[in-house]
C-alpha cells in the first residue's frame, strides 16, 4: 500500500514525505533501536534531502553525514561494501563544507572527527573493493591533513594494509619505517638469527607466566603515540611476512614489548599468536607455543570484535596448532573462519584461510577432485582481490590436483614471484614430480629453495612436507646409483634437521616412520625396513595421508622383494594401487600399473598367496549406509555400485536387476576423474539385457542368474565359460567378478565388477566384502519393492474412495 501510494504522488511530494518519515523515525527510536533500523532512517532522509524539503525542518547536512557514517559502518561490518561506499560518498558530499577547515586546522576544527572517520573508512572500503591504486588518492588526502597522532597511525596502518593486499609489500615496509621513525619506533633493516632468538626468548619469558586473568588485568593502552605505533605495526607484520620474514618476527617482538610497556590494545590477542609462531619455530617449544596461541584465542573471544577474533583463530589454526593438534581437527573450523573473513571484508585473512587451508587437505586424504574444486571456488570468490601469494597458493594446489588426476591442465606461470611465492610453487611441483617419479626434478627444485625455505615459510607445516620430499627423492636417486652433488647433500642434511623439529606424532609420525624405513633400506636391513615402512603406511592410512601411504607401500614393495618376501611385495603393490585409487590420483595409478616387476602380471603363484588388503572401513561403512538411505531403485543401485567400487577397487561396475521376470541393466559406472567421488555414470536409464550386450558380459550375467553362484575370473580370455563373450573379447577386460543379489531363495539381480588392466584383480577377501554389500542391496531392494507396492495399493484405494 505504501509503495502504491508513493507512486501516485509527484517527486517533490514524495521527497517531502520520505524526509518526514525519516525525521519521525529518528525522533521516536531509542538509541539501541536505531542501530537495527539505521538503513531505513538514512534512506528516507537521503531521499528527502535529494528532493528538497519544503516544510522548513530540513536536517542539517553534517547531522545527515554523521548518520550516513553510522550506516556505512553497519554495512561494512556486514560485508556489504558497495552499500557502505554509497553511504560514505554521500556523507563526504554532505560534509564537504567542513573539509577545508579540517584540512587546515586539524583537531581544532569543529567537525574534525566526523570528516576523518568518513575519509578513512571510505579509503579502506575502496581498497577492499577496487585495490590500492583506486584508494591511494583517498589515503594520501587524509594523511595530508594535520592529523592527531592516533589518527595518523590509523591512516598509515590502513594504507599499509592496502599496499600489502596489492602485493606491494616492499613499498609498505619503506613507508612504515618512515612513519614509525616519526613516532619513536625504529624498524631494523636486517636481523641476525642470534639476535632474533635472543629477543624472542626475552619477550616470551615476560609473557610466559601470564594466564588469561593476568593478561586481561594489564591496563589498556591510552597513550595516543603508543597506540599509533601499534596501529602501524599490526598491518606491517603482514607485509613483512612476505617480503622480509626475519623483520616480521622482530616486529612481533617489538609489538609485544610496546604492549608490555604501554598496555594492551585490540591487536594484543593476534600478537600473542604471532609470538607463539616464533616460540614454536625458532625456540623449538611446541607445547609452549600452543599454550601461548590458546591464550591469544581466549583473549580474542573474551574481548575482541568478531573480525579480530576471526584473524586470531585463523592465525592459530594455520600456523601454530599443527605442532600438537591433528590436521583433521584443525580443518573442521577453517570453513567457518573463511566465510567469517569474507563477510567481514577482510580479504587478506580470507586469502590466508581460503588458500593455505585447503593445502592442509593433502594431509588427510581429501579426494583430489575436491581439492581442485576448493581451489577453483577460492579463485572464483576472491580471485584478484586476494593477495598475490594467496592466488599463487590456490592456483598451484588446483594444478597439483589436476596433474595427479591426469587431467590436462598446463602448469601455471607467474610473471613475478616473491620469495614466499617461489617456495609455494616449488612445494607443489616437488610433490607432483616425486609421486610421478621425476626424482631429479623433484630434488633439484627442493634444493633450489633449501637455503631459504625455513626463513621464508617459518612456522608452516609445509616445511616437513618439503623435507620429506627431499629425502625421498634423494633416496631414490641414490639407490639408482646416482651420486648427489654437494648442494643436494646439504639440502638433505637440512631436511633431516627440519623433520626432527616437527616431532608431533599425531601429524608427522608417518613422516618419521617413512624416513626411518628408507634409512634402514639404505643400510641393507631389508626385514627391518619392511616393518618400518609398513608402520609408516598404517600410520599414514590412519591419518588419511594418501601420498605418504602410497609412497610407503611402494617402497615396501622394493624392500620386501629385496628381502625375498615376494608375497608381501605383491600385497604392498596392491595396497599402493588401492591408496592412489581412493585418492583419485589416476595419473599416478596408471604409472604404477605400468612400472616395475609384477605390475599386473601374474607370477604363477597360487591366488590365495596374495595377502588381502586392509580395507578403508570408514569409506566402506559410509558406502553401505548409503545403500539404505533411499527407497528409490535408481538411487539404490547407484549406491550399490559406488560401494562395490569402494570395497573392491574395480574400475567399472554394473548392476542388473530382474524386473517383471526380465533382466535389465540398471546402473553402469566407471572410475573417472570427472567428479568428486571419482566415478562417472555411463547410463541414462534402464536397458534390457539383450540390448546391453555391448556394455557388460551378458554371458556372465545369465550364468549367475541361472546358478545364483558368485564368480571370480582371474583372466577372462582363458575362462572357457566366458571367453567367447563378445563384450569381453572386444573390451580387453582381464579380471572379472560377478555376484548374485539374493533375498531368501530369490535372485533379485547381479553385481558385475571389472578390472581391465590387471590379472587376478579381485581377492577372496574382497569377495567377502562384496557379499556384505550385496546383502544390504538385497534387503533394501526388497524393502523398496514392498514400499512401491504399498504406494500403488494406497493409490488404488484412494481412487476408489474419491470415486
Amino acid at each position: 500500500l505504501r509503495e502504491a501510494a508513493l507512486a501516485k504522488v509527484g517527486g517533490e511530494e514524495q521527497a517531502r514525505l520520505r524526509a518526514a518519515a525519516g525525521r519521525w523515525l529518528l525522533s521516536r527510536l531509542e538509541p539501541a533501536q536505531l542501530g537495527a533500523r539505521i538503513f531505513e532512517v538514512v534512506d528516507h532522509l537521503e531521499a528527502g534531502w535529494s528532493g528538497g524539503d519544503g516544510d522548513g525542518e530540513s536536517l542539517d547536512a553534517l547531522a545527515l553525514a554523521a548518520l550516513e557514517l553510522r550506516a556505512a559502518r553497519r554495512a561494512y561490518a556486514d560485508g556489504a561494501h558497495a552499500l557502505a561506499l554509497r553511504y560514505l560518498e554521500s556523507g563526504l558530499a554532505h560534509g564537504d563544507r567542513a573539509r577545508e577547515a579540517v584540512a587546515l586546522e586539524g583537531e581544532d576544527a569543529v567537525h574534525y572527527r566526523l570528516l576523518v572517520e568518513l575519509q578513512l573508512l571510505a579509503a579502506q572500503v575502496r581498497a577492499a573493493t577496487s585495490g590500492a591504486t583506486v584508494a591511494e588518492s583517498a589515503f594520501m588526502e587524509l594523511m595530508s591533513w594535520p592529523l592527531a597522532p592516533r589518527d595518523r597511525g590509523r591512516a598509515a596502518g590502513g594504507w599499509i594494509a592496502a599496499l600489502t593486499l596489492a602485493g606491494r609489500g616492499r613499498e609498505a615496509l619503506t613507508f612504515a619505517r618512515a612513519a614509525l621513525a616519526e613516532l619513536g619506533c625504529e624498524v631494523p633493516v636486517r636481523v641476525s638469527r642470534r639476535r632474533l632468538r635472543q629477543s624472542l626468548l626475552e619477550v616470551w619469558q615476560e609473557w610466559r607466566p601470564l594466564a588469561l586473568s593476568e593478561t586481561t588485568a594489564l591496563s589498556r593502552c591510552v597513550d595516543p603515540q603508543a597506540l599509533a605505533v601499534l596501529d602501524i605495526l599490526e598491518p606491517l607484520k603482514s607485509a613483512s611476512y612476505i617480503v622480509a620474514p626475519s623483520i616480521y618476527q622482530m616486529l612481533v617482538v617489538t609489538h609485544a614489548r610496546w604492549t608490555l610497556a604501554h598496555g594492551r590494545s585490540e591487536g594484543t590477542s593476534l600478537n600473542l599468536v604471532q609470538l607463539a609462531i616464533g616460540v614454536g619455530h625458532h625456540l623449538g617449544q611446541s607445547d609452549e607455543a600452543v599454550a601461548l596461541a590458546e591464550l591469544g584465542v581466549a583473549l580474542a573471544r573474551r574481548e575482541d570484535p568478531e573480525p579480530v577474533r576471526i584473524r586470531v583463530e585463523s592465525a592459530a589454526s594455520l600456523f601454530v596448532m599443527a605442532l600438537a593438534r591433528p590436521f583433521a581437527v584443525i580443518l573442521e573450523n577453517l570453513p567457518k573462519l573463511y566465510v567469517g573473513a569474507l563477510e567481514a571484508g577482510d580479504l587478506l585473512w580470507a586469502g590466508y584461510v581460503g588458500a593455505i587451508g585447503p593445502a592442509m587437505h593433502l594431509e588427510v586424504g581429501t579426494h583430489l577432485q575436491t581439492l581442485r574444486r576448493l581451489s577453483e571456488q577460492f579463485l572464483s570468490e576472491v580471485g584478484p582481490r586476494a593477495s598475490r601469494e594467496a592466488t599463487v597458493t590456490a592456483t598451484m594446489l588446483g594444478w597439483l590436483a589436476a596433474e595427479l588426476m591426469g587431467v590436462d591442465a598446463p602448469e601455471p606461470s607467474f610473471a613475478e614471484l616473491s620469495a614466499y611465492g617461489r617456495c609455494v610453487v616449488a612445494a607443489n611441483r616437488t610433490l607432483v614430480d616425486l609421486l610421478l617419479r621425476r626424482d631429479r626434478q623433484a630434488l633439484a627444485e627442493a634444493t633450489s629453495i633449501s637455503e631459504t625455505v625455513e626463513q621464508v615459510m617459518f612456522g608452516s607445516w609445509v616445511l616437513p612436507r618439503i623435507a620429506l620430499i627431499t629425502l625421498v627423492a634423494a633416496h631414490r636417486l641414490g639407490t639408482a646409483g646416482e651420486t648427489l652433488d654437494a648442494e643436494a647433500e646439504a639440502a638433505c642434511r637440512r631436511a633431516r634437521r627440519i623433520l626432527q623439529g616437527w616431532s608431533d606424532q599425531r601429524n608427522f609420525g608417518h613422516y618419521h616412520a617413512l624416513a626411518e624405513g628408507l634409512r634402514l633400506a639404505r643400510g641393507g636391513r631389508g626385514s627391518q625396513a619392511v616393518r618400518a615402512l609398513e608402520r609408516a603406511r598404517l600410520l599414514a592410512r590412519e591419518r588419511g595421508c594418501r601420498w605418504v601411504e602410497g609412497l610407503a607401500a611402494e617402497f615396501a614393495v622394493e624392500a620386501a622383494a629385496g628381502a625375498g618376501l615376494e608375497s608381501y611385495a605383491a600385497g604392498a603393490r596392491a595396497a599402493a594401487e588401492d591408496c592412489y585409487r581412493l585418492w583419485g590420483a589416476a595419473a599416478k595409478l596408471e604409472q604404477l600399473r605400468g612400472a616395475g616387476p609384477g605390475s599386473g602380471e601374474d607370477s604363477g603363484r597360487a591366488r590365495t598367496s596374495v595377502p588381502s588388503l586392509p580395507l578403508d572401513f570408514q569409506a566402506l561403512l559410509r558406502s553401505v549406509a548409503a545403500i539404505s538411505a533411499d527407497l528409490r531403485d535408481d538411487l539404490i543401485v547407484d549406491a550399490v555400485v559406488a560401494a562395490a567400487i569402494t570395497g573392491a577397487g574395480a574400475d567399472r561396475g554394473a548392476v542388473v536387476l530382474v524386473r517383471e521376470g526380465e533382466p535389465v541393466l540398471a546402473a553402469h559406472v566407471e572410475v573417472s576423474a570427472q567428479d568428486e567421488s571419482g566415478r562417472r555414470s555411463l547410463l541414462a536409464g534402464p536397458i534390457g539385457l539383450d540390448d546391453a550386450q555391448d556394455r557388460l558380459p551378458a554371458t556372465l550375467v545369465r550364468f549367475i542368474l541361472r546358478t545364483a553362484q558368485a564368480v571370480v575370473v582371474d583372466e577372462a580370455a582363458e575362462d572357457p565359460r566366458f571367453a567367447d563373450d563378445p563384450y569381453l573379447r572386444r573390451s580387453g577386460v582381464r579380471s572379472l567378478l560377478g555376484l548374485p543379489i539374493v533375498k531368501g531363495r530369490e535372485t533379485l539381480g547381479v553385481l558385475v565388477l571389472e578390472n581391465r588392466p590387471s590379472r587376478a584383480g579381485f581377492t577372496v577377501a574382497r569377495l567377502e566384502v562384496l557379499r556384505l554389500i550385496a546383502g544390504q542391496a538385497a534387503v533394501t531392494l526388497d524393502l523398496a519393492q514392498a514400499h512401491r507396492a504399498l504406494r500403488e495399493g494406497e493409490a488404488r484405494w484412494r481412487s476408489l474412495v474419491d470415486g
